[in-house]
């Protein structure tokens, strides 16, 4: 695993991959981004003051992302943006989501609307939320938010909790395409999962299992339709496969076992036509 770990980031910092798909995000850009917002925006100027005081007054670091910066400022300016913020920071995971359509609403500032999806999108993947993680963070390029580092992060946890190998796959290799400008819990992760990964096969018995364990999650979240039907119709078929598989197994050492020679030794002739004794 060491080794694998080690060669990703070396290829991640060739021309392997050529040049990334993703730049970090500096944060006097983030910051004129929203001057840009606040100056087209017919906000009261008090309103504007309490927002560039939230900016300017945040710590900076990795323990505050760009993304939770950009959040916490735009509250005062969204009351809608507020209730997000609001709603991600409880510890209870309910059942029954709030309505999030504005963040579809093209009416919605682009700042605003992509960074915001994103920041959902980050709680519901914390919290198992992984469909609508995806759902939320689909259409979303790493150009669009102030934090493209976490869209892929949390893009490839939820692929890979759902078992979309080839998805989960292909997002951790975009996001270790610069492995030095990740936080080290990132880099550290898409490792083990990229690693992980490499030995999962389809309808194998750990490729079942996981498929079980994300039904598990789904009814423990109060889902129990159609897709969850789906997903465990498609573990009963697997299973079958699997079945099949060893009892074909089965029968062919048996034949090659019997055309060899190497069947078990029958008995006497006179033993063996006497009627056999039911035992219990």
């Amino acid at each position: 695993a060491t080794a694998l770990g080690a060669l990703a980031i070396f290829l991640a910092g060739t021309e392997f991959f050529g040049e990334p798909t993703w730049q970090p995000v500096e944060t006097d850009a983030v910051f004129s981004q929203l001057e840009v917002y606040l100056r087209t925006s017919s906000l009261p100027e008090i309103t504007k003051t309490e927002v560039r005081e939230i900016w300017w007054s945040a710590p900076s670091g990795e323990a505050t992302s760009l993304l939770d910066r950009l959040a916490h400022s735009l509250a005062p300016a969204d009351s809608r943006v507020a209730e997000l913020v609001a709603f991600s920071s409880q510890a209870e995971r309910p059942t029954v989501l709030p309505d999030f359509s504005w963040l579809a609403d093209s009416a919605t500032p682009p700042l605003v609307r992509h960074n915001l999806r994103l920041y959902l999108a980050r709680w519901l993947a914390q919290n198992s939320y992984d469909d609508e993680a995806l759902a939320w963070t689909d259409g979303l390029t790493p150009a669009d938010v102030v934090a493209p580092e976490a869209l892929l992060f949390y893009r490839a946890i939820a692929s890979h909790r759902l078992v979309q190998a080839d998805r989960a796959d292909a997002t951790l290799a975009e996001l270790l395409q610069r492995p030095d400008d990740l936080p080290t819990r990132y880099q550290k992760l898409a490792l083990l999962m990229q690693q992980d990964l490499t030995t999962l096969e389809d309808d194998s018995l750990d490729h079942i299992s996981r498929r079980m364990a994300d039904v598990r999650r789904r009814l423990a979240l109060g889902r129990a339709g159609e897709t969850v039907q789906t997903v465990e119709n498609g573990v009963i078929e697997s299973l079958d496969k699997l079945i099949k598989k060893l009892e074909d197994q089965a029968q062919q050492q048996q034949a090659q076992a019997s055309a060899s020679g190497g069947g078990p030794p029958s008995g006497p002739p006179g033993r063996e036509s006497q009627p056999a004794r039911l035992k219990g």
